[in-house]
């Protein structure tokens, strides 16, 4: 009787880490998000969310919310990460800190290192002034 060799090709894949994987070679995990509704908004490595400090208020002409993250990231990568990344996600960057979207408008606040060593970006989400959604 034949046996065939599938079961024993998935176990070797299994023990290898799977398709494309390699003993030993780890993948860089995937970033941590804010939480929801600035769970779209990426996070640069090194900063996780603040949890518990967040800010969500609803308003006639749209959503206030606010989200905090810290890490032992460097200010100037800070507004390097979301410079190069937010445009490709349809955020029109406005100046240096703020970018705006579909009728909101993100403000980044970075502040330098804390007495812990981590920066820490405050994360504000509020209507754009104008009323077209730009």
């Amino acid at each position: 009787m034949r046996r065939s060799i599938l079961p024993l090709l998935t176990l070797a894949i299994l023990a290898l880490g799977g398709v494309g994987g390699c003993a030993g070679v780890s993948e860089k995990p995937p970033s941590a998000r804010l939480d929801p509704p600035l769970d779209t908004v990426p996070l640069p490595p090194g900063l996780t969310p603040v949890r518990n400090e967040g800010l969500l208020f609803a308003t006639p002409v749209g959503r206030i919310v606010q989200a905090t993250a810290e890490g032992a990231v460097d200010v100037d990568e800070v507004y390097t990460f979301y410079k190069r990344t937010l445009p490709p996600l349809g955020w029109d960057p406005v100046d240096a800190r703020t970018y705006a979207h579909t009728g909101e408008q993100l403000r980044l606040d970075v502040s330098g290192v804390t007495p812990n060593a981590n920066t820490v970006v405050r994360f504000t989400l509020t209507p754009t002034a104008d009323e077209s959604g730009t």
